[in-house]
């Protein structure tokens, strides 16, 4: 026996009746209001949790994908030295993966002092391919041999423009006790923006050639980079696409060995990521607590219809309107009233999220957070959870409400609304 939706003499009679109902329920101005304020409650704290899920996943794909563009999928560095770029450690590497990965790109990454209009900086000196970089991280690159290219918040903390003069300090190597750094001077060519604030902060790029005979390690590096090759699309599944970066890490692992030391893009900042994780489950379940106190404004609600109202619930009964018409009518008003509450909270997500993308006052300090703005991001799995966790919670408050309002007999309801 289908009791939902009920059945009268057909769709349009039960349609007409539920419209009879709805007025009865709302046909003064208290209960309208009183519907409307619950629903608002109902949305609004959906909304919170939406939004604090939605910050916190959108927190861990901006930065993931930030990361990725200042390292490519996959960083290998050799624990006992160095890397030869003369393509002695291409062929190790592509003998067995040559299908699947992309082309390498040689880093020597150094440590040093960058000297800006009379200020000094501890920072992150890397000698790249432009070109063959440039393609990996997504990042445009270009800059000649005398210029280098910068972080946006080192060229903002140090007041640097391009076409400014700067001199960096780098040390040979662990020889750096024994002897002064080199001191060279270079022109800004280029400003680039990773996204993230650390990064933009110390990261300088040179030409690799130009680090090398520096520092005199002529067709050496000490880190190589590069992309998987994946049917996967990065920017439109994130997590499939860290999963089969992972796998590659452990294909990889097998056939280096472990005098190689192998690392994902977001290795840097794999404790903080994990954290969020947990912190979102836990902030989830602990914010359903805002759910919980809504609801019981929802209950309130319902007690004060079925109370108000009851002298129309018994009649409507005494003219035929049996308990399984009743609770279909019932179930279908609250259901609308969830409908309707699920659409409002969609609409709030929405709004928080362009207040968080474009009010100056919640951009977040990026040396804390890492990211300038927090963004929300939600999955279906994220919606259908809160959502669908609220459902259940109106249909057990309504089954409540429908408890109260059956145990009392017809003959005794209508004997004491009507004496």
């Amino acid at each position: 026996m289908i009791l939902w939706p009920p059945t009268y003499n057909g769709w349009p009679a039960v349609t007409n009746i539920f419209k009879a109902f709805v007025a009865i329920l709302f046909q003064d101005r208290s209960s309208l209001r009183f519907a409307i304020g619950v629903a608002i409650g109902i949305s609004f704290s959906m909304a919170v949790i939406l939004a604090t899920i939605g910050i916190m996943d959108g927190f861990d794909e901006s930065l993931k994908v930030n990361l990725k563009k200042s390292l490519g999928d996959i960083a290998i560095n050799y624990r006992d030295g160095f890397l030869y770029t003369d393509g002695t450690f291409a062929k190790q590497l592509q003998k067995d993966e040559k299908e699947r990965i992309g082309p390498l790109s040689f880093m020597l990454r150094v440590e040093g002092f960058i000297i800006g209009k009379g200020v000094a900086r501890g920072v992150q000196i890397s000698g790249i391919d432009p070109a063959i970089h440039s393609d990996i991280v997504g990042l445009n690159l270009n800059f000649a041999a005398d210029e280098v290219a910068i972080g946006m918040e080192l060229a903002h903390d140090l007041e640097l423009a391009v076409g400014d003069e700067v001199v960096l300090a780098m040390s040979h190597g662990n020889d750096s006790i024994k002897t002064l750094p080199v001191l060279n001077n270079f022109r800004i060519g280029q400003i680039v923006n990773h996204g993230i604030y650390l990064k933009d902060s110390r990261a300088i790029y040179l030409q690799l050639s130009r680090v090398q005979e520096i520092l005199q390690l002529f067709d050496k590096a000490n880190i190589v980079t590069f992309n998987i090759n994946s049917k996967i699309r990065f920017e439109n599944a994130v997590g499939e696409y860290v999963k089969a970066v992972s796998s590659e890490i452990e294909h990889i692992r097998e056939f280096l060995g472990i005098d190689y030391s192998i690392r994902p893009f977001w290795h840097e900042y794999a404790g903080l990521l994990e954290a969020v994780e947990v912190e979102k489950v836990m902030i989830g379940l602990v914010l359903q607590v805002v759910v919980v106190v809504s609801m019981f404004n929802m209950l309130a609600f319902l007690i004060y219809v079925n109370e108000k109202y009851v002298k129309e619930i018994f009649l409507l009964r005494a003219l035929g309107l049996t308990k399984r018409r009743l609770t279909g009518m019932w179930m279908q008003l609250v259901f609308l009233f969830w409908m309707v509450s699920v659409l409002i909270s969609y609409l709030f997500v929405k709004l928080i999220n362009l207040i968080l993308q474009n009010l100056d006052f919640f951009q977040v300090p990026g040396e804390i957070y890492n990211l300038a703005r927090f963004k929300i991001i939600l999955a279906s799995s994220d919606y259908l959870a809160v959502y669908g966790g609220a459902l259940i919670w109106v249909i057990a408050i309504s089954g409540i409400t429908l408890y109260r309002l059956y145990r009392v007999s017809l003959l005794h309801g209508l004997r004491k609304e009507f004496a």
